[in-house]
């Protein structure tokens, strides 16, 4: 697949004859679509195809790694089955950081059928909670809390979890 911004998505899809429906899977740390097929196995043979991919600069994917691209990988990945499997359900279930663009697709795909978030996380915290866990630090923290809030503020404000939610719910 190619992105919006032209760099390619790979995914990989096991599917059985007599399928109905896909589960998009994107795993955590934007772990690459070997990793997340591993993880999510336990889904093939259960009627419904399982796609397994990873975003922009993972993987073997083209591009550079960006947490501005998500969202619009994961939007390349559901119109790819939409087209590719018309009128069957599409479902997309998400792991650690990708729970970002899984809770946000709603808003860019009314048509996405469900979403199943597995440690969802609110990705603005995390230099937060990084900072905390080194604490032997604790004394460089008037350098390292600005930096936590740089970090913070650069996760683009399309992947805020309180905005997704209350755009989802207004699709519905």
């Amino acid at each position: 697949l190619e992105n919006a911004r032209g760099a390619s998505i790979s995914a990989f899809l096991s599917a059985k004859d007599g399928d109905y429906g896909t589960v998009m899977v994107s795993g955590g740390n934007a772990m690459g679509k070997g990793q997340t097929w591993r993880y999510t196995r336990f889904l093939h043979g259960n009627g419904f195809r399982t796609l397994a991919f990873s975003f922009e600069g993972y993987d073997s994917n083209g591009g550079a790694a960006n947490l501005g691209t998500m969202l619009g990988d994961a939007s390349t990945v559901h119109a790819h089955l939409r087209t590719r499997y018309p009128g069957e359900p599409v479902v997309y279930l998400a792991s650690s950081l990708s729970t970002a663009a899984a809770l946000c697709l709603p808003s860019r795909a009314s048509e996405l059928d469900g979403v199943v978030l597995e440690g969802a996380i609110n990705l603005r915290t995390i230099p937060f909670q990084k900072m905390l866990q080194w604490w032997p630090l604790l004394p460089l923290f008037p350098i390292t809390l600005p930096l936590a809030g740089a970090t913070s503020a650069s996760v683009p404000g399309e992947l805020s979890p309180g905005r997704c939610a209350e755009q989802a719910g207004d699709t519905r």
